[in-house]
């Protein structure tokens, strides 16, 4: 009969990961946020902004050129604020905002101290693409912010092999038991 007891000593244990730099990594998160929203409502709507409206107003599964989540979020931007470009461009803000979180997030599973997070985070908020385009709704502002996040779970996994890490696989019903 196997105890409790050895199976916790059996099992294989991750890693223990440096301490997450909260406090100056959204700081850095904040900042790029108030930098975006102050210049977001300066100019009117970006060419593909007002697309994504159209879109929006005739949701489909899929465009020619693109799934339907920008034109979705497009379409209740527009329908909490009508006709404000400050209003449409919030979500695009935050994610660029969350992809200073998540680059953080990722160089602290690959054991990036604070130091380190706080320089990639950094990082990515001064970036000059993120910089110029990070308050505009777009396919383009979006994909970045979305490609760690699953970048960083992949890591974790690969890390704590937790199956809870992998979204799909947490949610699959033929999930194993262990």
């Amino acid at each position: 009969m196997v105890t409790g007891e050895a199976l916790t000593r059996s099992a294989p244990r991750a890693p223990a990961l440096p301490t997450f730099a909260r406090g100056p990594v959204l700081l850095v998160a904040a900042a790029v946020g108030v930098l975006l929203t102050a210049v977001s409502g300066r100019y009117g709507y970006f060419g593909d902004e007002l697309y994504f409206i159209a879109a929006g107003n005739h949701l489909d599964w899929g465009y020619a050129d693109q799934p339907p989540l920008v034109p979705l979020i497009a379409l209740a931007m527009d329908a909490i604020a009508h006709g404000s470009v400050a209003a449409l461009r919030v979500p695009a803000t935050l994610a660029t905002m969350a992809g200073v979180v998540l680059t953080a997030l990722l160089t602290r599973e690959f054991g990036g101290g604070r130091r380190a997070q706080l320089v990639a985070a950094g990082a990515f908020a001064v970036s000059p693409t993120f910089l110029a385009t990070g308050h505009l709704l777009a396919t383009s502002t979006l994909d970045p912010p979305l490609w760690i996040a699953l970048t960083w779970l992949l890591v974790r996994w690969v890390r704590t092999r937790a199956d809870g890490a992998l979204l799909a696989r947490a949610w699959s019903p033929r999930r194993r038991c262990r």
